[in-house]
């Protein structure tokens, strides 16, 4: 057997099949500096038709907006939050598997919506891993940002995109 040349502007890359199943990819890679060879559990690069995320989408209402995502443990993994008022609102994640009551219950994360952003809006990506919600994932959007705020906002004025599992 030849040894291939070493190019320094390449990687060395090698697919090989997940032991679990025998045909999910896995991605396998040489490290130019130690050599070691290191495998990307986490990725696949073939497209399937199912087992992706499941999507959530919320357009305001004239109230809290309390709303259950997921009644069971789960994971987020990105928000797309638009506004087209001119009032700043706040997006609020609770840990339950029910509809979160904004003004007793305590936000594990709280993402101000910025206004007037209709056109670019905001975008937060927790990775691959995701934010992980034990119990289930809840929110509200509400027009304060204190910890039991329960200010209405307006309604069709936000619209929050949540991608989970």
């Amino acid at each position: 057997m030849t040894e291939a040349r070493r190019d320094a502007n390449r990687i060395a890359t090698l697919i090989g099949a997940s032991s679990s199943d025998g045909t999910t990819p896995t991605l396998a890679y040489i490290n130019a500096t130690t050599n070691r060879l290191l495998v990307d559990a986490l990725s696949t690069s073939i497209p399937a038709t199912s087992g992706g995320l499941l999507l959530y989408q919320k357009v305001s209402t004239a109230n809290n907006n309390a709303d259950t995502v997921k009644a069971s443990a789960g994971q987020v993994y990105s928000v797309q939050v638009f506004n087209n008022s001119g009032n700043i609102g706040y997006l609020k994640f609770y840990n339950k598997a029910s509809n979160p009551a904004p003004a007793s219950d305590t936000p594990l994360k709280t993402i101000l919506i910025p206004a007037n952003t209709s056109g670019s809006g905001a975008v937060f990506d927790f990775g691959n891993l995701g934010a992980q919600f034990a119990t289930g994932i809840a929110i509200a959007v509400v027009a304060g940002i204190a910890t039991n705020d329960n200010t209405s906002v307006a309604a069709n004025a936000m619209v929050v995109n949540i991608d989970y599992k």
